[in-house]
């Protein structure tokens, strides 16, 4: 934290420029590119709108980690993130969630959602990225809610994959 620049950008404050850099961020801790133009355009529109925050870390004049959330007056649900990967042996997404949670919770939420958390069990196997992920989501949490969910069996039988949405 002590080389870090925090801040909570809402409203008309997320501007192009730290549109743009949320988005090379994005595609560089990637390596490709995993969102259309259109979402990100969306993203920004949420937030100017005040139905959704960006919370970021910044060293030296440059973005390191920023996530974004939706909000409606009692929920926010994370939406998506980026984090500088060589500078992944400091806890540099933390901070930025937890400053998103502390604001979460001062315009009035209630519910803070971080999403699916996968576990060895789930189908299809959850890969090792996908673990590690639910390990960083349940650390912040007090309370962890679990939710069925519904698959209908497919007809198709040469398909491998029985479970379809």
């Amino acid at each position: 934290m002590r080389n870090l620049e925090t801040q909570i950008i809402s409203g008309d404050n997320f501007n192009n420029k730290l549109l743009k850099e949320f988005k090379d961020l994005h595609f560089k801790a990637s390596g490709r590119k995993t969102r259309s133009d259109l979402s990100w355009q969306i993203l920004k529109d949420v937030v100017n709108r005040n139905e959704g925050f960006v919370s970021i870390a910044s060293n030296n004049d440059s973005l390191v980690s920023a996530s974004f959330f939706s909000q409606s007056k009692k929920h926010c649900f994370y939406g998506v993130s980026a984090s500088n990967r060589d500078l992944f042996k400091n806890p540099i997404s933390h901070i930025v969630l937890w400053n998103a949670i502390k604001y979460a919770k001062k315009i009035g939420c209630k519910v803070f959602e971080l999403g699916d958390i996968y576990y060895h069990f789930t189908i299809p196997k959850a890969s090792e990225k996908e673990m590690n992920i639910g390990f960083f989501k349940k650390s912040f949490g007090n309370k962890t809610n679990v939710y069925l969910k519904l698959k209908a069996l497919s007809n198709d039988k040469k398909s491998t994959n029985s479970f379809v949405d």
